[in-house]
């Protein structure tokens, strides 16, 4: 009996044993697997930051590449804004100048102070030209114009037609005024040379003694572009008016290319800008501020009188002379005469120059001919450009 229950006994240990072991192998065994199921997660976990990581490089580099791109186009599109102002075509320089600045959305801008400069001028220059373009005066002058009737026009050669004048006062003394004349193509040239040869102002512009009024001396403080510069004018005035300064911008504006016209801006020099350049005003004058500007354009009028194709010039202008009390004599002597003969002087110079009988116009031509060669074929462009206009427009 004894051995009986001691080999049950062994058996039963022996089947726990086995069970023990059993348990343990299929322990093992699982651990195992988990370890395998780890090991592939850790090995595809690994393989898809590999991918992603890739992937981050490679869109890095793309990103990298157009930013390289962008920045290139970006200096390229300044580059060609500065090379066109240098070249008196502000108007487009400004045009992509806006180009850049919708580039770059809000981020930090690559334009600097000059450039800034540049958008705020043409966009002076666009304002006072589409002022100039759209001022009725010739339909209306209810709006306070006066019209002075047109000149009699004293053209040797038919270069050029009447001239239309127009002005208006405002307070006693403030003026603004408008003039109009049509010319030939070919006085253009001579035209532009005689507002650039500003050194001969005083031998043409007239001046009058009773009452004592004119241009008395004019300065050129310093060139800004190839026909851009900054002058001091200094006019004399009738007793007991204190002689007037003027300092003042003129401006070169080219948009043949886009516009078919060219311009010339006037405007006074603030004082603050004036003391930034360093011009000192003459202390026994008192400042006039003035804004103007010249416009050459296609003209629509036709004229049997005239045998080439003509061309609009028209001068809008404002100025105030800072004078509380200005005569009524003095008044109606600048509107009714200093006007109208300043205007025909600066017509009748141009045809002058364009005989040949303008000695010293002619000398100061011949000392630039760099510059009147450039202003030649712009102007040539211009012309070239209206015609083809004017023929598209008969098809």
């Amino acid at each position: 009996v004894v051995k009986s229950v001691n080999k049950n006994n062994d058996e039963k240990v022996i089947d726990e044993e086995d069970k023990t072991e059993l348990e343990e192998s299929s322990t093992n065994n699982g651990n195992e697997t988990t370890n395998a199921e780890n090991t592939n997660d850790d090995q595809n976990v690994d393989q898809h930051d590999t991918k992603e990581n890739a992937k981050n490089s490679v869109d890095s580099g793309v990103n990298d590449k157009n930013d390289d791109d962008t920045a290139a186009l970006l200096l390229s599109l300044l580059d060609e804004a500065t090379q066109l102002a240098a070249e008196e075509k502000i108007l487009a320089s400004a045009r992509v100048l806006s180009k850049i600045i919708e580039m770059e959305g809000d981020g930090n801008s690559i334009l600097r102070e000059e450039h800034h400069r540049i958008l705020k001028r043409a966009k002076d220059c666009e304002s006072s030209i589409a002022d100039l373009r759209t001022t009725t005066t010739s339909e209306d002058t209810s709006g306070g114009w006066t019209k002075l009737g047109q000149t009699a026009g004293t053209s040797k050669n038919n270069l050029f037609l009447p001239s239309t004048i127009y002005y208006k006062l405002a307070d006693g003394s403030k003026l603004t005024c408008r003039i109009e004349t049509p010319i030939a193509e070919s006085l253009l040239i001579p035209l532009l040379s005689v507002l650039n040869e500003t050194d001969l102002y005083t031998e043409w512009l007239p001046s009058w003694t009773m009452p004592r009024m004119g241009i008395r001396s004019v300065k050129e403080l310093s060139k800004t572009g190839l026909a851009s510069r900054k002058l001091q004018i200094i006019w004399v005035a009738p007793w007991p008016i204190q002689a007037r300064e003027l300092i003042m911008n003129v401006m070169a504006v080219d948009d043949i290319d886009h516009n078919g016209y060219c311009a010339v801006r006037l405007s006074s020099i603030p004082i603050e800008e004036q003391q930034m350049d360093n011009i000192k005003p003459d202390p026994n004058c008192v400042a006039l501020t003035f804004e103007g500007t010249f416009l050459f354009e296609a003209c629509q009028m036709k004229d049997s009188s005239v045998d080439e194709p003509l061309l609009l010039v028209t001068l809008k202008m404002r100025s105030d002379p800072h004078c509380s009390v200005v005569p009524k004599s003095v008044q109606n002597f600048a509107t009714k005469t200093v006007i109208g003969m300043m205007w025909e002087s600066f017509l009748r110079i141009a045809e002058k120059v364009k005989d040949g009988q303008m000695p010293n116009h002619t000398k100061a031509i011949e000392l630039h001919p760099e510059f009147y060669e450039w202003m030649e074929g712009r102007i040539q462009q211009m012309l070239q450009q209206l015609k083809k206009e004017e023929s598209t427009e008969k098809m």
